[in-house]
């Protein structure tokens, strides 16, 4: 008993770890001055810079966490966005960005004071409409994203959660 217990409270500080870091990830990349000036950008309708796209895409692959990093804007529209399959990032084209209006990761992310923290229940992911296969676990971590005062959106990271289930013990699953 007394040794399942340790395991059970290595596992648990292994996982707040790794939730921790997702977390600074997160809030890091919401306040980078890259990011920052591409919001003005995107505010003013010229687009996201090839430099904020690699900004992006460096998270994403130095990381290895993330499926999915994004920015939505306030009308839930994708407005940046890098795909991880595990090996290989790509920065998504304009034309195959979706509008995540609907999502309840981004209606609630969207109207929590700054700096606080959204995280989804664990789902299978979805995209245009269709469940993704091979079945990939998904959980949302998502914080609004404010410039000077005013909501411009949603940053969202899309967490392989088979990651966290490869940390449980066998025995509990």
């Amino acid at each position: 008993l007394r040794e399942s217990l340790l395991e059970i409270e290595l596992v648990q500080r292994d996982i707040s770890n790794h939730l921790t870091g997702i977390q600074r990830d997160l809030f890091g990349l919401v306040g980078n001055p890259i990011f920052q000036r591409a919001v003005t950008n995107l505010k003013e309708q010229t687009g996201p810079t090839t430099r904020v796209n690699h900004l992006f895409e460096d998270v994403a692959t130095v990381r290895r966490l993330y499926n999915q990093v994004r920015f939505l804007d306030q009308r839930g529209m994708e407005r940046i966005r890098v795909d991880f399959d595990g090996h290989t990032s790509h920065i998504i084209s304009n034309e195959k960005l979706q509008n995540k209006h609907g999502k309840s990761y981004f209606r609630d992310a969207f109207t929590l004071p700054e700096e606080e923290l959204y995280l989804s229940r664990m789902d299978l992911n979805m995209e245009h409409g269709k469940l993704e296969r091979p079945f990939k676990p998904m959980l949302r971590y998502a914080t609004p994203v404010l410039h000077e005062g005013e909501r411009q959106g949603v940053m969202v990271f899309n967490l392989f959660a088979q990651n966290i289930i490869d940390m449980l013990p066998r025995d509990i699953l």
